[in-house]
């Protein structure tokens, strides 16, 4: 019987073993994986900031006509353009995801613009015209702004689109 309690501790020992190297390779994995991440963080931040500087005149002008907050114009700007870097904003000159006409060289659904202030221009009329649009323009928050147009199937994903442009208005707010 000591034999096999002995052999038994034994393989309880190795098992242990193993599992405590494997934590501690995890454990080395995930931490030398949060480096590059912080430094994408890092240059996901500038890039923000970049984009919310170059458009602020944009959406404060856009603000003042239509009274929809600065704010939510350049998060939504931020989120549907990727920070101006998606194809569609550097070759289409949309930074709002509007469909429409195009004349690209490739096939795509979203309206072409001759500049980002046509965009910026097109994206505060078409919310003009939304139902919620004279409540909400009497000064209301920024929130229900992008509450309010998150119910009007404005993204695919209403849910993840909310938080997401909520998140960047936060980011915004910080700058």
């Amino acid at each position: 019987m000591t034999a096999l309690s002995n052999h038994n501790i034994f393989l309880a020992n190795k098992i242990s073993r193993k599992y405590f190297n494997q934590a501690i390779l995890l454990f080395f994995f995930f931490v030398t994986s949060l480096i590059p991440s912080q430094n994408i963080a890092l240059a996901a931040n500038r890039v923000t900031t970049d984009y919310v500087i170059t458009h602020k005149n944009h959406a404060d002008s856009k603000a003042a006509e239509y009274a929809i907050p600065a704010n939510v114009i350049l998060a939504i700007a931020l989120v549907e353009s990727g920070a101006g870097t998606s194809r569609v904003a550097t070759k289409l000159n949309n930074h709002f995801g509007l469909t429409g006409k195009n004349n690209a060289s490739w096939k795509s659904q979203y309206k072409q613009y001759q500049n980002t202030e046509e965009s910026y221009d097109h994206f505060c009329k078409f919310i003009a015209k939304k139902v919620f649009y004279d409540k909400l323009k009497q000064g209301a928050e920024p929130e229900q702004w992008i509450t309010a147009i998150s119910k009007t199937n404005y993204a695919g994903n209403a849910g993840v689109w909310k938080r997401t442009v909520l998140g960047a208005l936060n980011a915004i707010k910080t700058i």
